[in-house]
C-alpha cells in the first residue's frame, strides 16, 4: 500500500489538447493562412510575367544573333526569304514571304522546322511535309504563359513597325505588307513619282521592322531592313523598342492558311501608332499634322518632321488600348494580362515592364529608331 501523502503523489500529465488550446492553434493557422494568401495571389502572376519576360528575351536575342549573322542588320518584318505557303496545301506549289518569326528560327533552336518551311526548289512540293501541322506548331518561346488558352501556332510577341497608315492599321489582318517605299510624306510633292530619298529616310526613323522584297537591292530609295548600328547611333538602343506582347493576334486558321507566328498580316505580327494616311496607287500619302493626333509639322523642313503634337499616339493605339472590344488580327498595338504593363523588349537586348499610363509622347518616341534626327526631343531612362 502507497503511504505517501496525497500531497507528494505525482500527477501524470494529460495527453492531447484543451478545446481552448484547440481553438487558438486554428485561430492561429488561419490568421497565417490569411496573411498568406494575398502574397501567394501576387506571387503566381509575378511568376508568370517573369517567365514572359524571359521568352521574350530569349526571342530579343535570337534578333540580335540573328543580326549579329547579317553585319547587325535585323531580319525585316516580311520578306528576306521564301518558304512554302501552307494554305497552299492541296496543290503544294504556292510560296509565301517569310515573316521575322521565321526567319529568326534558326538561332532559337528551331533549325529543322525552318529547314522544313523555306522555299527550296528541289525539295519544294514533297508531300512527306504536312505545312498545316508544321504552322500549328506550339513554339513555347513565342507564347507568354499569361495568355488565356494558348493556341497552336500562336504568337504573343510582336514587331515594331513604327508608324503604320490608317488604311494599313484598318486592314491588319489582310496580307498588306508595311514597307518603308510605300510612306509618302510629301516634301515634294504627293504621288509616287514624287517618291525619293527624303521620304525614304523620314520613313526609316518612324520604326524598326519593315517589310522587305526578296531580292531587292539595298540603296536609299528602296526597301531595306534597319541596321543596328544605326539605331545605335541615333537614338539609341535602350531608348529603342524592339518587340512588345500583343494579345489580339490571330491563331493559325487551317482553312485560309492565314494567322499565328507564320502569318504575312501586320496585325499578326507587328504593332505601331496609325497615322492619318491615304492610299494614292501604290503608295500611302501621310500628312504631316501638328493637330492632336498628327505625326509633326504640317509643311516643315525634314529635320522637323517628326516634332510630336501634343497627342502623337491615337487612344486606339495605346498601351493596352481597348481590351475589351479589340479584334483580333486587326489591333496592332502592345497589350497583355499583366495588370497594367506589358513587357517590352529593347534593341541593347534589355526586357523592360512599361506602364500603359505611359506618357504618349514618350511613347511615340520609344518607337522610332532615329526620331532625334528629325524634331523629336531626346530620352531619359528616367522617362519610362
Amino acid at each position: 500500500m502507497d503511504a505517501r501523502p496525497w500531497s507528494r503523489r505525482v500527477r501524470r500529465p494529460r495527453s492531447g489538447f484543451t478545446w481552448v488550446e484547440l481553438i487558438v492553434c486554428i485561430a492561429i493557422i488561419g490568421l497565417l493562412v490569411a496573411l498568406l494568401l494575398p502574397a501567394v495571389r501576387t506571387a503566381k502572376p509575378a511568376a508568370r510575367r517573369a517567365q514572359c519576360q524571359s521568352n521574350l528575351r530569349n526571342v530579343g536575342n535570337a534578333i540580335h544573333a540573328y543580326a549579329s549573322a547579317k553585319r547587325g542588320v535585323l531580319p525585316p518584318l516580311t520578306g528576306g526569304c521564301e518558304i512554302a505557303d501552307p494554305g497552299d496545301q492541296v496543290k503544294r506549289t504556292g510560296v509565301r514571304e517569310a515573316p521575322w518569326t521565321v526567319a529568326i528560327m534558326p538561332y532559337m533552336e528551331s533549325s529543322s522546322l525552318y529547314e522544313h518551311l523555306r522555299y527550296s526548289p528541289s525539295s519544294f512540293g514533297s508531300s512527306s511535309v504536312d505545312l498545316q501541322q508544321l504552322a500549328q506548331t506550339k513554339i513555347q518561346s513565342y507564347l507568354c504563359p499569361d495568355t488565356q488558352n494558348p493556341v497552336a501556332g500562336g504568337l504573343s510577341y510582336v514587331a515594331n513597325a513604327g508608324i503604320i497608315p490608317t488604311d494599313v492599321w484598318d486592314a491588319a489582318d489582310a496580307d498588306t505588307y508595311h514597307s518603308a517605299s510605300q510612306l509618302d510624306f510629301g516634301f515634294n510633292g504627293y504621288g509616287s513619282e514624287n517618291m525619293n530619298a527624303d521620304d525614304a529616310e523620314l520613313a526609316y526613323a518612324t520604326g524598326v521592322f519593315w517589310h522587305v522584297p526578296v531580292g531587292t537591292p539595298t540603296d536609299n530609295k528602296t526597301p531595306h531592313p534597319i541596321n543596328l548600328d544605326q539605331i545605335s547611333a541615333h537614338d539609341g538602343t535602350s531608348q529603342t523598342i524592339l518587340l512588345a506582347e500583343n494579345l489580339n493576334t490571330r491563331s493559325y486558321d487551317p482553312q485560309s492558311g492565314t494567322g499565328g507566328w507564320i502569318s504575312n498580316a501586320t496585325g499578326d505580327i507587328a504593332f505601331g501608332i496609325a497615322v492619318p494616311g491615304t492610299r494614292n496607287e501604290a503608295v500611302f500619302r501621310v500628312a504631316l499634322s501638328d493637330t492632336a493626333g498628327g505625326l509633326g509639322l504640317a509643311g516643315g523642313a525634314q529635320e522637323t518632321a517628326l516634332t510630336l503634337s501634343q497627342d502623337p499616339a491615337p487612344p486606339h493605339c495605346r498601351i493596352n488600348a481597348n481590351l475589351k472590344d479589340a479584334v483580333n488580327g486587326r489591333s496592332p498595338r502592345p497589350s497583355s494580362n499583366h495588370m497594367g504593363v506589358v513587357n517590352m523588349a529593347f534593341a541593347d537586348g534589355s526586357c523592360k515592364t512599361i506602364s500603359e499610363q505611359i506618357a504618349p509622347s514618350v511613347y511615340a518616341r520609344l518607337l522610332s529608331p532615329k526620331g532625334g534626327r528629325y524634331g523629336q526631343t531626346e530620352l531619359s531612362d528616367s522617362d519610362f
